[in-house]
């Protein structure tokens, strides 16, 4: 058997033809790889010959393979821009659902205002929460410094993650049961498992602070959307309470009366207190001094009352305290600069010190 021959054997035994690499990485480890076995078994020849007969060997086999279309083999780099712009659309999709889905639940005269709207946008959103667990699939992630690129294990690494599930959960139909009299499409609370979402939104803050040039101010910024969101959330929910109580069924519910003795004589909330936009404005703003706990408010009347309120009042603790924790930790980042040199210009003056003796510390 000649050289060449022997050399295509000792390939084909190590790399079966549904094996074969054909890229250009895989082409020098080939290489390699027969060079080895080769000075293994003790055979002798040629270093370009069997370089040349691998080469030859590898050309026959990739025209024999048919090429598979690119665009359905695609992976996605998790460090490009293009990931980046799309979890940002991911993340505009949350904040619309944290955003209004409450108000379309709690206010049935702002889901009323374009049914047709609401729903187009609604299931425009499930669909883009369909092509993101696609695209799950196809994201990348690195292997000992590496892209892995392989789709198939792309694919039973998505389904192991914790954000598969999540996916899965955002994703699942609840809004079927629109279609049970007793709950039709006002029912937009049905929709809420759509905020699990909420994942990539805090994947996409961190990876914009890593991208700014200004960082406190964005952590200032966002820490101010996510109260803005949470006393909207409450508003929402404080108004529901009341149309569930009955509105001015009692002096806590909506809506407000001018004594702050708490009494339950129902009353007739009249033209004054019947727009939208009035309701929602009073909810806001009887959220913010809950949450905020620096102000005034009703007193509960009925047991529920008490639960609730005191539900609230123990979730704006929470949020007073991580406002605070928060504004502390950015003003000790911006002057953290500041107190290192400092710190370094102390150290210089305590070692002229050390070093000059004694005659030259009134100088210095």
């Amino acid at each position: 058997m000649g050289e060449e021959e022997e050399v295509i054997e000792i390939f084909d035994e190590r790399f079966p033809i549904k094996a074969k690499p054909t890229s250009r990485k895989k082409r020098i480890i080939t290489r390699l790889q027969v060079l080895k076995v080769w000075r293994k078994q003790g055979k002798h020849g040629s270093s370009n010959n069997l370089i040349e007969s691998v080469d030859k060997k590898l050309e026959n086999d990739k025209e024999k393979e048919p090429e598979r279309p690119k665009s359905l083999y695609f992976v996605i780099d998790p460090s490009k821009n293009s990931y980046y712009r799309w979890i940002g659309i991911i993340t505009v999709t949350v904040l619309y659902n944290a955003i209004v889905l409450p108000m379309r639940s709690a206010f049935p005269e702002f889901h009323q205002l374009s049914v047709p709207t609401w729903l187009a946008i609604d299931y425009t959103i499930d669909f883009i929460y369909l092509i993101d667990i696609f695209l799950g699939t196809r994201t990348g992630f690195l292997d000992q410094g590496l892209l892995v690129k392989d789709t198939k294990r792309l694919r039973q690494a998505y389904f192991k993650k914790k954000e598969f599930t999540l996916d899965v959960c955002t994703i699942l139909p609840s809004d079927v049961l629109y279609f049970v009299p007793q709950l039709t499409h006002t029912a937009t609370w049905l929709r809420f498992n759509r905020l699990i979402k909420i994942y990539r939104v805090f994947e996409f803050v961190d990876r914009t602070e890593t991208r700014t040039t200004l960082p406190n101010v964005f952590r200032l910024t966002t820490l101010t959307l996510y109260i803005l969101i949470l006393i909207h959330f409450n508003a929402c929910i404080y108004f529901a309470f009341s149309r569930y109580s009955g509105l001015g069924a009692n002096s806590f519910v909506y809506p407000p009366r001018v004594s702050e003795d708490a009494n339950n004589t129902a009353i007739d909330i009249g033209d004054q207190w019947s727009k939208l936009s009035t309701k929602y404005v009073y909810s806001f703003y009887w959220s913010t001094l809950i949450l905020t706990t620096i102000g005034e408010t009703p007193r509960p009347v009925t047991d529920f009352e008490y639960i609730f309120i005191t539900i609230d009042f123990l979730v704006g603790v929470l949020i007073f305290a991580t406002v605070v924790g928060n504004v502390g930790a950015m003003i000790t980042n911006m002057n953290a600069a500041r107190t290192e040199f400092q710190n370094r210009m102390d150290n210089v003056k305590r070692s002229v010190v050390s070093e000059l003796g004694r005659n030259c510390k009134m100088e210095i």
